[in-house]
């Protein structure tokens, strides 16, 4: 979820929901390397039917956000990640 902050010089980024700060360095270190997250918010765009409810589209959504300087609830990448690995044994 994205959402604007209700102060404009407010510190943006990825909102820690309890122990997602090893996720959110992930998602930070990512959104840093601008050609992977050129690549994919074009390949997103491009293609955004074929990618939906995808891993590669809610990071795409995730990282657009950080570009677009918004606050970012990463809780649909973090159910995405806890329904794949703890409930997929």
């Amino acid at each position: 979820m994205i959402t604007e902050s209700p102060h404009s010089s407010a510190i943006k980024g990825i909102v820690n929901i309890g122990n997602t700060c090893y996720i959110n360095a992930i998602l930070q270190c990512l959104n840093s390397c601008s050609l992977f997250r050129d690549a994919l918010l074009e390949m997103m765009s491009a293609n955004s039917m074929q990618y939906n409810g995808t891993m590669a589209m809610e990071v795409s959504v995730l990282l657009k956000g950080l570009k677009e300087k918004k606050t970012i609830d990463p809780l649909r990448i973090v159910s995405m990640l806890s329904n794949k690995f703890y409930y997929s044994n």
